[in-house]
């Protein structure tokens, strides 16, 4: 039911897909050294500033007869503080952090300040954002905890960052467009292919990933920091050697291609930015835009390759030779890698020392397929969290530009 100047727009397709409604809202941990409490009034305030600019942050998810998909219902009147603290949590009772705990034991400590999964919030109350700062447990006047999260119906990576990076500057708010771009967004084909998309959507693909999400084994979740001296090394044997046929490779081809190679991938997807390629979605444009190329294993076997593929124009060729078959097909290795980096700008508090930055997922959820998810886990500090089902640790240490854990308190 509507309510009384409220706005109800419908979502993308993707979005109310099996996949994106079954996620748990993007989510992410930042520690600070500092004083809660001034902390705490600040970010209320900014929150507020943006969230008066961006209503649909309170906004909830609805499914009635007047669209198909899942639509997004918002407040359309200035938002009240009573709204503004049904987005705002300060130092909730249920939610008990410390920087020490392990990360599934950080997940589970975290779960009441993650958005829930889309298919739980349709028709409910619960808004799609929640913000909330919990002071250590062990030394609540030494440092705390900010925990940020919107439904993942409602956003992608990119989105998530537009907003969460506002957090942390005094610069005027900016607004993102939420009113969808469903033509724009069915153009993905012009990017990724009509082969890959068709393979994407194909039957025993979809099957492959439902087994490995039922019968695969347990996901073990590791994150290292990259080794700047591994990378400079890797672009140094590539950058400017025109035998390779690239004038430079990214640092995310170099990792792309090392992550593959170690999971011993068929197909590698690569998450991309839809609004990079597609004219008609803008950078303002909140949104889940975002695309899967399937590199196979021929292209991922140098980084070179990868980024050829990218320089050769729409749609991009991530793959040298045909797609898996039927058979093959479902039950060729896959893997899933992401990259958060370029979206990330600086989290710093005044007066508090950012500490560590984490994506905060639910490692013991069955994910079906080995991933990794590239991020900014210190300022300037590049880091790389795999979650694996078919190889352990020190593979992955041997064949990726890696150094130091993360935290070994928290990965062990």
């Amino acid at each position: 039911m509507q309510r009384i100047n409220e706005m109800i727009i419908p979502l993308l397709d993707e979005e109310s897909s099996t996949i994106i409604k079954g996620e748990n809202g993007i989510t992410t941990i930042t520690f600070y050294k500092g004083d809660s409490v001034a902390a705490t009034t600040a970010l209320r305030a900014r929150l507020k500033e943006i969230a008066q600019a961006n209503p649909w942050l309170a906004g909830r998810v609805v499914k009635n007869r007047q669209h198909k998909n899942l639509q997004l219902a918002y407040p359309i009147d200035p938002l009240s503080e009573e709204m503004i603290g049904r987005i705002f949590f300060d130092n909730p009772a249920d939610v008990k952090i410390s920087s020490d705990m392990g990360y599934e034991e950080l997940f589970t400590a975290a779960r009441s300040a993650i958005v829930q999964k889309g298919i739980k919030l349709v028709n409910k109350q619960e808004c799609i954002t929640r913000l909330t700062v919990v002071p250590d447990m062990h030394a609540p006047e030494k440092g705390f905890a900010l925990i940020f999260s919107i439904s993942h119906v409602a956003a992608d990576g990119y989105t998530y960052y537009r907003i969460f990076n506002q957090l942390f500057t005094k610069d005027p708010v900016e607004a993102l467009v939420v009113k969808r771009k469903q033509a724009a967004a069915n153009r993905v084909v012009e990017v990724v292919g009509q082969q890959s998309f068709k393979f994407f959507h194909s039957v025993p693909f979809i099957l492959n990933l439902v087994k490995g999400a039922m019968f695969g084994k347990k996901t073990k979740c590791h994150a290292f920091y990259v080794a700047p001296e591994k990378i400079s090394q890797a672009k140094s044997r590539i950058n400017g050697n025109h035998a390779e046929g690239v004038e430079f490779v990214s640092t995310n081809d170099i990792l792309s291609s090392s992550f593959a190679k170690a999971t011993g991938s068929r197909l590698c997807i690569m998450a991309v930015n839809l609004r990079s390629w597609i004219k008609d979605i803008d950078s303002n444009d909140a949104g889940n835009y975002a695309g899967g190329l399937l590199f196979d294993d021929e292209t991922c076997a140098r980084p070179a390759n990868i980024r050829k593929a990218f320089q050769a124009g729409l749609p991009i060729s991530a793959a040298a030779k045909p797609y898996p078959k039927f058979g093959e097909a479902l039950s060729c290795r896959l893997s899933l890698i992401s990259s958060w980096n370029d979206f990330q700008k600086s989290h710093d508090l005044d007066g508090c020392e950012q500490v560590l930055h984490l994506p905060l997922y639910d490692a013991k959820a069955a994910f079906p397929l080995d991933s990794a998810v590239v991020f900014k886990a210190k300022p300037e500090k590049l880091a790389v969290m795999y979650f694996t089902k078919t190889v352990e640790r020190e593979k992955i240490l041997s064949h990726c530009e890696l150094g130091d854990p993360v935290s070994p308190r928290t990965f062990g």
